[in-house]
């Protein structure tokens, strides 16, 4: 107040921002992209290499106590299916298989270029089409998993 008169100041709109994408990783941000890097390296390779129609080194617990089939139940052999190109093989031992080994190919491809870059990448989507596409996956899921149950 100055004078007996308010001064208006206009206000402004909050954004949030997203992480700038020049941001340079730190060398413990780096390691931790390795870690990441490794462990899905290691999993996709395992996917390739080891047969689990073949060995069976676990069984599902869930299965084994109530008799119905597990939500990822199938989705060991869907991996194995997708390394070696069987896909149509893959969608009959669960559907979302595709669907996340496709995510982890995105996320050791987007981990590898942030190593190499030595810079943080972000993929910026709205929360709606966030929200939608978990939405969507999961309710997939689950309406997937209700029919082997029936099924079984």
């Amino acid at each position: 107040m100055h004078n007996g008169v308010k001064k208006i100041i206009p206000s402004r709109k909050r954004t949030i921002m997203p992480p700038r994408a020049d941001k340079r990783l730190t060398a413990s941000q780096l390691l931790n992209r390795a870690l990441i890097c490794t462990c899905l390296g290691l999993i996709l390779l395992v996917s390739l290499v080891w047969n689990p129609g073949e060995t069976r080194l676990f069984s599902c617990y869930f299965r084994e106590l109530t008799g119905y089939p597990c939500p990822s139940c199938g989705l060991t052999r869907s991996f194995h299916a997708i390394a070696h190109l069987e896909f149509q093989q893959a969608v009959k031992f669960h559907p979302m298989g595709l669907i996340l080994y496709a995510t982890l190919l995105l996320f050791l491809f987007i981990t590898l270029m942030e190593i190499i870059l030595k810079r943080a990448i972000r993929v910026v989507m709205p929360v709606w089409m966030k929200i939608t596409a978990f939405g969507g996956v999961f309710a997939f899921w689950a309406v997937w998993w209700i029919i082997e149950i029936f099924r079984s």
